[in-house]
């Protein structure tokens, strides 16, 4: 069921398995054993992998109803950030990350949107890594 559910969203997000690898700091090979069912991740590497897909563990693992449901478009990230369907399908998955971290964020508001989207993804970087350097201390 995991693997069915992880290259179902992999390909939702148009991503290869050499980006989901590179993301996931392993090779292609390892990354492709986890979608053929021939070995399972550390808990560790499912909570980075539901994190680039910015879903609960529970989605991730086929737990939960609305796993197997599409998503509202009217949720998606990149209507939450006011920015087209195609200019977010051009962005890189690290970009991708970016953009569902900002959106998943309580306390976050993107008070500045922009019709540029690469102007709104350096700002965004910025935070991106800043919060994310916070949580290795």
């Amino acid at each position: 069921m995991f693997s069915g559910r992880l290259k179902q969203l992999r390909k939702n997000k148009k991503l290869t398995q050499e980006d989901m690898a590179r993301y996931l700091g392993i090779t292609r090979q390892g990354y492709a054993k986890y979608e053929n069912d021939n070995s399972e991740p550390s808990l560790a590497m499912l909570v980075k992998i539901a994190d680039m897909f910015a879903i609960p563990l529970d989605d991730l693992l086929g737990r939960t109803m609305e796993a197997s449901e599409p998503v509202d478009e009217k949720s998606s990230t990149h209507s939450r950030l006011g920015i087209s369907k195609d200019d977010y399908n051009q962005l890189t998955s690290y970009q991708h990350a970016v953009l569902d971290w900002a959106v998943s964020q309580e306390d976050f508001h993107f008070k500045n949107q922009s019709d540029n989207v690469l102007d709104m993804m350096e700002r965004l970087e910025i935070i991106y890594e800043y919060e994310m350097a916070k949580k290795k201390q």
